[in-house]
């Protein structure tokens, strides 16, 4: 059997392109945080003969989200045991992405402030992102001070 024609194939492809290309579209989740995959991995087979056969209905897990793609840290676990393993998200995190998402274009800034007004800007650079992102914030911060959201 061909590599593109194992079932996990794909799994290796997708897990090696959010770690590593910049502008693969879930990248600063991942590689843009500091999750590499470790050497022996950018081998495929050598990826699946430490994972193993992926079973029906199963995903990659990393065990520590904050942990790389290596072979103590990676499971395969159910959908919906994958839904409870997730980073937490806070209101208030500080996370530097919070609110800004990759787009081919370069970076989208989505932020809800009340009454029924949002912000759906791009950005051509993280750091116009993140800039535009806490001007934003500080005039919702500002609406809700003054009562008016």
């Amino acid at each position: 059997m061909n590599n593109r024609q194992n079932p996990i194939y794909h799994v290796w492809c997708a897990m090696r392109q959010r770690c590593n290309n910049p502008n693969a579209q879930r990248y600063v989740y991942y590689g843009g945080r500091g999750i590499s995959v470790c050497e022996r991995w950018n081998d495929f087979n050598a990826f699946t003969a430490d994972m193993g056969p992926r079973p029906d209905g199963y995903d990659l897990d990393r065990i520590d989200n904050n942990g790389n793609y290596e072979p103590s840290n990676c499971r395969w676990i159910s959908r919906s045991g994958n839904l409870c393993n997730r980073r937490p998200f806070y209101k208030k995190s500080t996370h530097p992405m919070r609110h800004i998402i990759k787009v081919p274009e370069g970076y989208r800034v989505t932020i809800t402030i009340k009454p029924r007004r949002m912000y759906n800007k791009n950005c051509r650079t993280l750091e116009q992102a993140q800039d535009l992102r806490s001007e934003i914030e500080f005039e919702r911060e500002m609406h809700r001070r003054l009562g008016l959201g």
